[in-house]
């Protein structure tokens, strides 16, 4: 063999323990590099376990429920991959889920932020409500002073004067001239009943006839002998003010076609009855179940849930306008479903 041959099979042996030599170091980077890669997928793999968790003690209310089910799948599937050595899929999904999991808390921050604002709004409601009473109870005290203070007056000043004098003329016929001072106020009396002849006893009426009267409907009528038979009657005209729905407005179309005569106890324990009879076909508020409370109108599967969620924090209701508290029910919704729904125990 010559020289270059020799030397050439040298080289080519030289190279070879090289291409060993890179190929063992290359081998422990690349399994230092998967290691790596291992211990940092698993990681960010066990941490987003307690994220779903930690995110799923935030939803007190259980609204997103199915949410959390559907990504605890997803997570199932991520830690099967990652247990079969599949990184590249096992990134891929990691990726889809920790959006969806950000994402999922975003929206329970907002849906909490949502129904801390609906208690505030059925507070202040709640306390407008009670300032608005208190505001109807002052003005109801004072009309009745202005009212029966004002025809005294002129009753007094003009009749006694004019039948003082009289009987100073004809000093010797006293027996005829009281005939005359009583006749006047016989006069006043049948004045006053032809005034009311054709106008309604708000003390004594039924449903049917306090119907006729304007903006006087089923539902108030109702609240007008519920408030009677609660008070004893109405001890004025005025007192209309304090039944719920009737308003300044209402109230002066209404003074000039109405009376208060005296309370009748029978009459108003008939309407009483009647008013039972009447609550068979109603819907119970405090034992409702959620399909059941969907039968009202205006009531769907949210407002349904809403209620039966109210009624589980704070107890019955106790009165018709504590459904004002409940978020999504106003005013007009409150009176729409007033002659569907009766107030009973949680029995």
């Amino acid at each position: 063999m010559s020289q270059k041959q020799i030397t050439v099979i040298i080289i080519e042996i030289i190279l070879i323990l090289l291409g060993i030599v890179f190929y063992f170091i290359g081998d422990q980077y690349f399994n230092k590099k998967n290691n790596m890669q291992h211990e940092i997928l698993q990681k960010n793999v066990v941490a987003l376990k307690a994220k779903l968790d930690a995110y799923e003690k935030l939803d007190t209310s259980n609204h997103f429920t199915k949410k959390f089910l559907s990504l605890q799948k997803e997570q199932n599937h991520l830690e099967v991959t990652f247990a079969e050595n599949n990184y590249n899929e096992a990134l891929q999904l990691y990726t889809e889920l920790i959006t969806k999991t950000e994402n999922l808390k975003s929206e329970i921050g907002n849906y909490n932020k949502e129904q801390e604002m609906n208690i505030e709004r059925g507070k202040l409601k709640k306390q407008l409500a009670a300032k608005d009473r208190a505001l109807r109870k002052k003005k109801a005290y004072v009309k009745p002073k202005v009212a029966t203070t004002q025809p005294k007056v002129t009753k007094t000043t003009t009749t006694k004067p004019a039948y003082t004098y009289e009987p100073l003329k004809k000093t010797n016929t006293t027996t005829s001239e009281p005939a005359k001072t009583t006749e006047p106020k016989v006069q006043t009396n049948t004045v006053s009943n032809e005034d009311n002849s054709n106008k309604i006893d708000i003390n004594n009426a039924g449903a049917e006839e306090l119907q006729k009267l304007p903006r006087i409907g089923p539902v108030k009528s109702k609240s007008i002998i519920d408030y009677r038979n609660s008070h004893n009657g109405f001890q004025n005209v005025d007192d209309l003010v304090n039944v719920s729905g009737i308003g300044p407005k209402t109230m002066a179309s209404l003074k000039p076609l109405i009376y208060c005569g005296s309370y009748d106890g029978e009459k108003s324990g008939q309407s009483a009855v009647a008013t039972r009879t009447t609550n068979k076909g109603k819907i119970n508020i405090n034992t409702a179940s959620f399909d059941k409370l969907q039968e009202l109108p205006r009531v769907g599967p949210k407002l349904a849930q809403s209620i039966i969620d109210y009624r589980n924090e704070n107890g019955n209701f106790r009165s018709y306008e504590d459904l004002l508290n409940v978020p999504r029910i106003g005013e007009k919704t409150l009176e729409t479903l007033k002659p569907y729904i009766i107030l009973g125990d949680n029995k």
